[in-house]
């Protein structure tokens, strides 16, 4: 089964969670883009959706899902979206398609939250995918040196370099910059609630949140 396939199918089992009435957060990448044309498929009755990013709000109005925004409603029954990698406990890394911040808010709002991916996705220690950071233009050389600082005290940490690639931008035009993982095996990045930064890719809720992972069956 291809990996297209699995995240169609993890993205149809997820549309089924979701009931008339619901406020539903719509994630941001491949696979989730699979969860909202399944969504629009089942053509419920009063939903209201809410984008974790431009791109998302385009493809849903595109389907005619209802929209509504963030500021514009109380609660969020049910969110679901991918992750970069997915570790032991649920533990994720989460970011890269650079909506970090958004999907982070909305998770928040959420009662619910279901995470979708295929198998590939599934690793037994975080960090092969580099933690995404997102920063916002002012200060933002004061925050590269805490992070650095942050890095200095954590086990097993490389020496600061260069960035691996070019910090990507967020539709706001901040940067998602990707943090390398500690070289000490078995050192597991999990998400923390009061982080310094409300742009973390390990969600802190990551604790309560659901995994569909749309996996091969075996031979």
């Amino acid at each position: 089964m291809s990996a297209d396939d699995q995240k169609r199918l993890a993205g149809d089992a997820a549309a089924l969670r979701v009931q008339p009435g619901m406020v539903v957060g719509l994630g941001t990448g491949s696979t989730a883009a699979w969860f909202v044309k399944a969504l629009a498929a089942r053509d419920l009755s009063d939903l209201r959706c809410v984008p974790t990013s431009e791109k998302t709000a385009d493809l849903a109005r595109e389907l005619g899902l209802p929209l509504a925004a963030l500021d514009d409603v109380s609660r969020i029954d049910l969110t679901v979206d991918g992750a970069d990698e997915v570790g032991p406990g649920l533990a994720l890394i989460k970011g890269g398609g650079a909506a970090l911040l958004r999907e982070k808010l909305v998770w928040e709002a959420s009662d619910r939250c279901i995470v979708i991916a295929d198998s590939a996705k599934v690793v037994p220690v975080l960090g092969a995918f580099p933690l995404p950071i997102e920063v916002v233009a002012f200060g933002h050389r004061s925050t590269a040196n805490r992070i650095i600082h942050l890095r200095r005290e954590m086990p097993g940490h490389p020496r600061p370099g260069p960035p691996r690639r070019r910090p990507e931008a967020d539709h706001r035009g901040r940067r998602a910059r990707p943090v390398p993982r500690p070289r000490r095996r078995g050192h597991h990045r999990r998400g923390r609630r009061g982080a310094d930064s409300a742009a973390v890719g390990s969600h802190p809720n990551a604790n309560f949140a659901e995994a569909i992972s749309s996996t091969t069956p075996s031979a």
